[in-house]
């Protein structure tokens, strides 16, 4: 059962399959007639014991290696959180003493602001243009 699985997933059987089905809403149909025109092939018993086993053994190392993958993806978006969390909190790098703190700076902003000194800068593009006149 297994090879017959194998088989039947495969790109031969399923172009075969593909040739002959009838769509209908979507829905794909194949008649008996050309289902038993569909070619499998058929090694031996003793290679089909080898074939199997051998995928047997490949799916085992495939699992192995996702569930390697999941606990490596899990553990990259735990130190990304790490990583960030340290950042905001300015320890991801040694502090000058003598810089000015984040909130110290923004209100400095906020007051210059008040105060009309700083300008609010425009986004790029948001220059209007007259009407009636384009580039060129």
């Amino acid at each position: 059962p297994e090879f017959l699985s194998v088989v039947w997933d495969s790109g031969l059987v399923r172009e075969q399959i593909e040739r002959v089905a009838r769509t209908s809403a979507g829905i794909y149909k194949i008649a008996q007639p050309d289902l038993e025109q569909i070619w499998l092939p058929l090694p031996s018993t003793n290679e089909i014991s080898r074939i199997v086993e051998h995928l047997t053994e490949q799916n085992s190392v495939l699992r192995r290696n996702l569930d390697v993958l999941n606990a490596v993806s899990l553990r990259a978006s735990r130190l990304r959180q790490s990583i960030l969390k340290l950042a905001f909190e300015g320890r991801l790098v040694p502090q000058d003493p003598k810089d000015e703190s984040a909130s110290v700076l923004l209100e400095r902003i906020r007051a210059a602001r008040e105060a009309g000194a700083v300008a609010s800068p425009k986004p790029e593009g948001a220059r209007k243009r007259r009407a009636g006149r384009g580039k060129g």
